[in-house]
């Protein structure tokens, strides 16, 4: 498996897969903000977090459990670790927008990563 900042690429040995958020159907697209707004970032996600994001937006109900990131061998890291490049590419994209979660900001040491905001000094 090769996994590379600049080109997020996924390899077995039968294929190799680029992920992009561009290329997400709208459902997968509103799971990966929901993810975000729930405060996650990265490259990665644990089962804990798909979990409770596809419950906070509406599974079983109103909302399919995201088997496409679940059920993709090529997205296993490892037990209950899924590789979603996309995560930190729109983590990115909103931070350049200026829509990331109240009480977050891009971290710059972290391409794709979210750190608290510092908070705002007293009196302000």
């Amino acid at each position: 498996m090769s996994m590379t900042a600049s080109n997020p690429t996924v390899s077995t040995m039968s294929n190799t897969n680029t992920y992009k958020f561009a290329d997400l159907r709208k459902r997968q697209a509103i799971f990966v903000d929901g993810l975000i707004n729930a405060g996650y970032s990265g490259t990665s996600t644990t089962r804990r977090a798909v979990v409770a994001t596809a419950a906070s937006l509406g599974y079983p109900d109103s909302f399919p459990w995201p088997s496409w990131l679940t059920a993709d061998l090529a997205r296993r890291t490892a037990r209950g670790v899924f590789y979603l490049p996309e995560l930190g590419e729109r983590v990115t994209e909103r931070a350049a927008l200026g829509t990331l979660p109240k009480g977050y900001t891009l971290d710059p040491a972290n391409a794709g990563c979210m750190i608290a905001s510092p908070s705002a000094p007293a009196g302000a």
